[in-house]
């Protein structure tokens, strides 16, 4: 494909400003998720998972709601020198001082993110550079 054929379609969504740190743009023929927390190494917290995992929803309706061969791929990347640090630091300060149950539903909410992205419609093709650890790693 040559790029004067790409259009990038302006895409809405509901986000708060914290859900800024995982950014989603849609053209013709890929989805493209970016994490975007250059200054702690891209290091996943509660609000990248969530953010991340809502942003796999969102790819995921429009692949059902366009004809299969609109979209083709999803691309993850990130921006900064590494893709990702892994788990937050204080977001696992905090998550040892949760009782099980908030625990247990932290784990599950990553599981879920997870196989969001593990039963996406098309391929995944990850743009890493840099470091890439722990969840990161998928």
């Amino acid at each position: 494909l040559v790029a004067s054929n790409y259009h990038v379609r302006e895409f809405s969504s509901t986000r708060s400003n914290d859900e800024d740190c995982v950014l989603l743009e849609v053209d013709d023929c890929f989805a493209t998720i970016t994490l975007n927390r250059p200054k702690v190494h891209n290091a996943m917290s509660e609000t990248v998972i969530s953010s991340l995992h809502n942003r796999l929803k969102e790819v995921s309706e429009l692949v059902k709601a366009e004809n299969k061969s609109s979209i083709r791929a999803l691309f993850l990347k990130s921006n900064g020198k590494n893709f990702s640090a892994g788990a937050d630091l204080e977001y696992m300060k905090r998550l040892g001082e949760y009782p099980q149950e908030k625990n247990f539903e932290d784990a599950m909410q990553l599981s879920s993110m997870f196989n969001s992205l593990a039963t996406l419609r098309i391929p995944t093709v990850a743009l890493v550079q840099g470091a890439a650890y722990g969840g990161a790693l998928g």
